[in-house]
């Protein structure tokens, strides 16, 4: 996004939540609201979107080692069990 109108947006954001409490007792007041309610939850949706991936492949790493220690599994009770929990 270009530098302009990412300051155009951080901006009109800025001005959004600083004229809220001014327009108590206005027909505007609940329109700039939910709209500053939506900001705040995608910039939260924003921020969690890397902490979610990283957790997922920090999941996906563990779920590989399982997977790697089941199939080294040498004893025929450790290869039951394995094929019990794969079905």
């Amino acid at each position: 996004m270009p530098t302009y109108i990412a300051t155009a947006k951080n901006g009109f954001i800025l001005l959004a939540k600083k004229v809220e409490p001014f327009l108590d007792g206005t027909p505007f007041k609940i329109p700039l609201s939910v709209l500053n309610s939506f900001i705040d939850l995608a910039a939260t949706v924003s921020d969690n979107k890397g902490t979610l991936a990283a957790l997922l492949r920090q999941l996906a790493d563990t779920v590989d080692v399982v997977n790697e220690a089941m199939g080294k599994a040498t004893s025929d009770d450790a290869k039951a069990r394995a094929l019990s929990l794969s079905v």
